[in-house]
């Protein structure tokens, strides 16, 4: 170890905030950097099999979480020797997924919920209608909301024997494999309810290309028959106007003979 440079990991004493550096000098930064973690892995990883168990599981946990984060954000080339010859960035379609983004919780991912980034998790909860919860299932933030929906059937089935007639969610739920996903775990027993979104791309089929014929058989583009008959819903009249009621008997308004 002692031979590591530890200004690599570190920077020195007077080092400016990255937030004074121009775009090439930040580049340098990284380099330098990375070659200080490489560094370090390569001082760590001999003396890894000499540590007492515990020590060394929780040493070898940290050392997967800084390859993880080098690799999902660098690309590193090497001499013949093996040697750390060139770092350069990937760009962001060929970075890593499910980045590391804190160093005390590596579970812990970025969150994107319309705009609104967090560094955490997706919780998500199963509750009956009286407010009884059922079940809790935690992802890491970068978890779709969707992701989660069917472990919640699985995990109640698994732990209590018992799985929801219906599981009533918003409308990132709404996708087919998502309900194949719930209708799987739950042994075809739960049915989800979710709120189909328009077509959002030019080309594709949405709600509005189906329709239930008398049936219960969906129409064209090719007929299906789902797995579920659901009651066809009461229309309701036009905004502003109410059904008139039936005729009734002719009155007598009462007057006298």
């Amino acid at each position: 170890m002692a031979q590591l440079d530890q200004s690599l990991l570190f920077g020195p004493a007077d080092e400016h905030s990255s937030y004074w550096l121009d775009k090439e000098q930040r580049k340098l930064r990284q380099e330098k950097t990375v070659r200080g973690v490489w560094r370090l892995l390569e001082c760590v990883k001999p003396l890894l099999a000499g540590l007492e168990e515990t020590l060394r599981q929780q040493m070898e946990g940290r050392v997967t979480d800084l390859e993880k984060m080098v690799q999902d954000e660098f690309r590193l080339s090497y001499d013949p020797s093996g040697k750390l010859e060139e770092i350069a960035e990937l760009d962001k379609d060929h970075k890593g997924a499910y980045r590391i983004c804190s160093a005390t919780d590596p579970d812990a991912t970025c969150r994107n919920h319309g705009g609104d980034r967090t560094v955490g998790y997706n919780i998500s909860l199963s509750t009956t209608p009286d407010g009884v919860i059922r079940e809790i299932a935690a992802a890491t933030g970068a978890e779709p909301d969707q992701a989660g929906v069917a472990a919640l059937i699985e995990e109640q089935r698994q732990h209590q024997g018992w799985c929801p007639d219906k599981l009533i969610y918003d409308q990132a739920a709404s996708a087919g494999r998502t309900r194949a996903e719930v209708a799987k775990a739950s042994h075809g027993q739960t049915q989800l309810v979710a709120c189909i979104p328009p077509a959002a791309t030019a080309g594709r089929f949405g709600p509005n290309d189906f329709h239930l014929m008398p049936t219960a058989t969906t129409g064209w583009p090719q007929p299906r028959t789902p797995p579920r008959h659901c009651r066809q819903p009461r229309q309701r009249p036009p905004h502003g106007h109410l059904p008139r009621p039936p005729p009734g008997p002719p009155r007598d308004h009462g007057r006298h003979q």
